[in-house]
């Protein structure tokens, strides 16, 4: 008598973060790497992501939403790969099981976290940035006030998330933005000197020493402000017993992304901090500390390309690169039939990716 198969283990992703979304891509284009013996579940609030680097476009009215989205229903489809829906609750960790909203838990014998964070520190009339799809549904509906004008809006921050909500919604409202401080907190003097100059140049208000929201209050009419006050992991990850920041609730994780203590659950994204070497979370209102560049190229080009990105009349034209050290480094080559968003420039070095194949050229940012 032939013995039965013995179960599949089941590999459960929890959030259609970056890192899933890239996992998945990576398996259908190569599906020798997928994993063979268990059965993988991706489990989302949403059949889409949004792709976080074009989100200041898309409010400034570069992009339509549909463009930014990530497909994970069909990335799924085609990694063989199932796909639930549902809002995620909690997390039995003695059981092993994923508890979702209005749908049985799902159980796991491995489980990857990659939930993305949400706006902390948000109060009575005030709209959070994080998670984005809400905030964005109402972005949608911002345009002229009742004279005709366009409407204020106040945006609570200094970091680098306020600064770029701010450049991008100048085209549909009039920002303010109100520091709890005296300055802004990029990273480091140069960068904050820098994001000065670009709100300055936009015609940006700059309240410092701003009187909290509900002082000003919400009785006197005033419309809602824009929460750019740092983020945080969704709360119920504290509260499922896992090693978490007291301060984020970040899960702590080792070098190898398993939650420390528990070998079996992975963390990644905004949602995870890697115990032994902390980082600033992607889309905070924090950055890393930025390089000096010299004075006569770095105001130009930061204010040139932030306000072509915000929309901004008169920005002249604009083009995309990396910074690597001292150099920039452009695509030489792009695909046929399609306009290259990188200008041409005269490069001093050459070469071709070994990841991608892709030609590139690299140019000293301050010569032309």
């Amino acid at each position: 008598m032939t013995p039965a198969p013995a179960p599949q283990r089941q590999l459960l992703l929890a959030g259609g973060g970056h890192s899933h979304a890239l996992v998945l891509k990576r398996w259908v284009m190569h599906p020798q790497h997928r994993p063979k013996v268990c059965r993988i579940t991706l489990v989302s609030r949403a059949s889409t992501a949004l792709y976080s680097g074009m989100v200041p476009g898309l409010v400034a009215g570069l992009y339509l939403r549909e463009a930014c989205a990530i497909d994970l229903r069909r990335l799924c489809r085609l990694a063989g790969v199932s796909f639930v829906r549902a809002e995620i609750l909690g997390l039995e960790l003695e059981q092993r099981e994923l508890v979702l909203e209005g749908r049985p838990p799902l159980r796991w014998d491995l489980l990857s976290l990659d939930l993305g964070a949400e706006t902390a520190a948000v109060g009575a009339g005030e709209i959070a940035v994080k998670p984005l799809e809400p905030f964005l549904d109402w972005c949608a509906g911002l345009g002229t006030g009742a004279s005709g004008e366009a409407a204020e809006l106040r945006i609570l921050g200094g970091g680098a998330a306020a600064v770029e909500l701010a450049l991008a919604l100048q085209r549909r409202v009039r920002p303010r933005l109100m520091l709890r401080g005296e300055g802004l907190h990029l990273g480091s003097r140069a960068a904050n000197a820098c994001g000065e100059r670009l709100l300055g140049r936009a015609g940006i208000l700059v309240e410092r020493h701003a009187e909290a929201p509900e002082a000003v209050g919400a009785a006197a009419g005033a419309e809602p402000a824009l929460a750019c006050t740092g983020s945080r992991a969704p709360g119920w990850l504290a509260a499922s017993g896992l090693a978490a920041d007291p301060a984020t609730g970040r899960l702590l994780t080792e070098t190898s992304l398993q939650v420390v203590g528990h070998p079996a659950v992975f963390a990644s994204g905004d949602c995870a901090l890697i115990s032994d070497a902390p980082r600033p979370p992607r889309g905070s209102g924090r950055c890393e500390r930025l390089r000096c560049w010299p004075p006569t190229w770095s105001a130009g080009w930061h204010s040139r390309h932030a306000h072509c990105a915000a929309g901004a009349p008169n920005a002249g034209p604009c083009s995309y690169s990396a910074m690597a050290g001292r150099f920039r480094i452009n695509p030489r080559h792009w695909p046929s039939g399609v306009p290259s968003p990188w200008g041409p420039r005269p490069c001093s070095g050459a070469g071709r990716s070994r990841s991608t194949g892709a030609s590139w050229r690299a140019s000293r940012p301050w010569g032309r």
